[in-house]
């Protein structure tokens, strides 16, 4: 009868705790960007991000428009701000072919849409480009508490301009899926594309993921230009390692080309940019942590050599 009675009272504990499992429950992700691990410190030389994507929700008429019949949709929402400086920061007075000052502050709001294993993505970001931005205080206070040298030239950084920007990624289904030995094995195509008047680009490319319990994955968070994540992962306990390739077809790049609107330091950019990426994402339960570098070809016409850098983001389900 006791035993009888312990049970009878831990059953609503049990409903509760399996009902708490089942509930999708949003995912608070931060990304640190740096090119410290490459040995480096110029072009795009840091960046922050935080986002929140929440679980499902059933979506306006509009986002489930967007993201199409039977799809399961999040929001999410981030804050950002990235960092570019040219190559020779030693010098109050830049050479005009390098790679101007900017710094990038902005707010994201977007929609993910989920289907079958294939994942859609859109987002708004608004922001200022500009010393609004505050890239130059972010970057010497940093500098000055490892006891770097300060970067002299930020009196020259692009001017200060209101920031729009739209982008739609996609993921889709595995094209090719296997295993090997115990290990599972997948290759999945990316593509996207940006409008507004921080970037205007194409892109497409690919990932392959090998791991144990490989779940539907947008891959790890990123920022933008960068092959980019969702900031959204399923519980469990899994690991994977990957590798990834994107090339850019490039018609704008505000942080190349200076302003749309006024007169600003600026350099001739390359049209076409590509990014190889591989890294390491561990998933526990709720928490996801992940590591990525990545190999970036020069996006300039002065620039002499390829850019590195590499970037972790903790991500927290609530």
């Amino acid at each position: 009868m006791f035993k009888r009675a312990i049970l009878t009272a831990a059953a609503p504990l049990a409903l509760l705790a399996a009902q708490s499992e089942a509930r999708d429950l949003g995912t608070l992700t931060v990304t640190a960007e740096n090119d410290f691990v490459a040995n480096q410190d110029r072009h795009y030389t840091n960046g922050l991000r935080a986002a929140y994507v929440t679980g499902e929700v059933r979506g306006t008429s509009l986002e489930r428009r967007l993201g199409g019949y039977g799809a399961t949709l999040r929001r999410s929402f981030a804050v950002a701000q990235q960092i570019y400086t040219p190559k020779d920061y030693f010098t109050d007075t830049p050479d005009p072919d390098d790679h101007p000052y900017a710094g990038y502050l902005f707010a994201e709001a977007g929609l993910l849409a989920e289907k079958n294993g294939r994942f859609d993505l859109f987002t708004l970001e608004l922001g200022v480009v500009g010393p609004a931005a505050l890239g130059e205080e972010t970057q010497n206070w940093f500098h000055e508490r490892r006891n770097y040298m300060l970067a002299e030239g930020w009196d020259h950084q692009l001017p200060n301009e209101v920031a729009v920007n739209l982008s739609y990624d996609w993921k889709g289904r595995p094209w090719a899926e296997g295993r090997m030995g115990p290990l599972e094995a997948e290759f999945t195509p990316v593509a996207g594309a940006s409008l507004g008047n921080v970037a205007v680009n194409a892109r497409a490319g690919g990932m392959v993921r090998l791991g144990s319990n490989l779940r539907p994955n947008f891959g790890p968070a990123r920022i933008r230009p960068s092959l980019t994540g969702s900031g959204h992962f399923s519980r469990g306990v899994s690991w994977f390692l990957f590798a990834g390739a994107e090339a850019r077809a490039v018609a704008h790049d505000i942080f190349l080309d200076g302003s749309l609107v006024q007169d600003s330091a600026s350099t001739d950019k390359n049209p076409l940019v590509g990014d190889l990426q591989a890294g390491a994402v561990m998933e526990l339960g709720r928490v996801q942590l992940s590591w990525t570098y990545v190999a970036r070809t020069e996006r300039y016409e002065a620039q002499d050599d390829p850019d590195g850098y590499g970037g972790f983001s903790v991500g927290v389900k609530f």
